[in-house]
């Protein structure tokens, strides 16, 4: 009986801990959110137009909290680099951008 109950918890215990370890976003779909956020801010600054391509955004873990990253907005001369710099608490992100 006591084994049993052991079993139970460690059952349970595994349980809760994998529902805590996949409630976090992961790092593509971090990057999705900010590159979905600086499109919009771009836009919204008419600094890039609807139909212009946009390569895709791919972070990568600096800290705990802190991700980098880099993006190609536009065409041919008309194309930005920019370097992406996120804080993620976990629950929301900010983001800064740097033309290169």
């Amino acid at each position: 009986m006591k084994k049993r109950r052991i079993f139970s918890f460690l059952v349970v215990l595994g349980l809760f801990c994998t529902m805590l370890l996949s409630c976090g976003l992961s790092t593509e779909e971090l990057a999705k959110q900010v590159q979905e956020s600086v499109i919009e801010t771009y836009r919204a600054r008419d600094i890039i137009i609807p139909w212009e391509p946009v390569e895709e955004l791919k972070l990568v873990k600096k800290s705990k909290t802190e991700y980098a990253g880099l993006m190609k907005i536009g065409s041919g001369i008309f194309g930005k680099r920019l370097s992406i710099d996120v804080i993620f608490d976990g629950d929301t992100f900010q983001w800064t951008a740097e033309e290169r």
